[in-house]
């Protein structure tokens, strides 16, 4: 570390400071990316090494004919996904503090998302994620994946095309309308035979 005191004790020799740095500036993300969260997104490495270990994950899986076509073979816990794609277990100390974005990425890779659901014949009380082969013809959740898929692409990256995602699939919902309808169904029914045994022991 430079000192800035000189040898008198009461003047101050600056010319070894160190100057205040300058804000990073990417020169193949900007002027596109101009958002401040998108820039935020952007720069952040944990949102695109999960982007990444997710995404290709779900490209590998999707070679397997059954396992694109059946919705059932497709369903996951965030754990299972953390083995699979991650290659090892869940960590609590070290995964915590980007499960938030674990969560983001594989949302945006599902199409329906479930609070509790079989897979493989066993009932998980988890939330589970159905994947989607089909959320790959979205461009990548990471914006700097994305600027890489658009390059192997040979498609110029605007504005527009490197917008954040607009992603709001919650628990409980699904993407295909019809499905949504169906689950909403169920909950409904669910819901009165709680209310109607609920009531009868009321009565006893």
């Amino acid at each position: 570390m430079a000192s800035y005191i000189t040898g008198d004790d009461w003047t101050f020799d600056l010319s070894g400071a160190p100057e205040k740095p300058e804000p990073a500036v990417d020169p193949y993300a900007m002027p596109w990316v101009t958002d401040y969260r998108a820039w935020e997104q952007y720069q952040n490495p944990v949102v695109y090494e999960v982007d990444c270990l997710i995404r290709g994950w779900v490209e590998a899986c999707s070679r397997n004919a059954e396992w694109a076509r059946s919705y059932k073979k497709r369903r996951y816990t965030m754990g299972m996904v953390m083995e699979q794609a991650f290659g090892r277990k869940w960590d609590h100390k070290e995964d915590s503090k980007r499960v938030h974005v674990i969560k983001k990425v594989l949302s945006y890779y599902s199409s329906r998302i479930q609070k509790e659901a079989y897979i493989g014949g066993k009932h998980v009380r988890k939330t589970v994620y159905t994947v989607a082969p089909s959320r790959l013809k979205k461009p990548p959740y990471s914006l700097r994946l994305r600027l890489e898929w658009l390059a192997e692409k040979g498609e110029v990256p605007t504005p527009r095309n490197m917008r954040l995602p607009e992603d709001d699939l919650e628990i409980g919902h699904a993407r295909n309308p019809r499905t949504d309808a169906n689950m909403e169904r169920r909950r409904e029914q669910a819901r009165e035979k709680y209310n109607k045994r609920y009531n009868r022991k009321e009565r006893k």
